[in-house]
């Protein structure tokens, strides 16, 4: 478990359906990504297409 500001979870809200999730962190991304913003952007990359509309519902912002 990382330490330093880490509580190992994070949470995700769907505002579209109302569900809230936790899941643990990936510890790798943890430690290359530092800090809240560094891991966000990085989940971003992963489930977001680069092509996706700002404004379309497939964005998850």
């Amino acid at each position: 478990m990382i330490k330093g500001g880490y509580m190992g979870k994070i949470l995700r809200v769907n505002l579209t359906n109302n569900n809230i999730e936790t899941e643990s962190i990936n510890e790798s991304w943890a430690k290359k990504y530092i800090g809240g913003r560094g891991y966000g952007t990085r989940i971003m990359m992963e489930e977001v297409d680069p092509k996706t509309d700002p404004l379309s519902e497939n964005n998850k912002i």
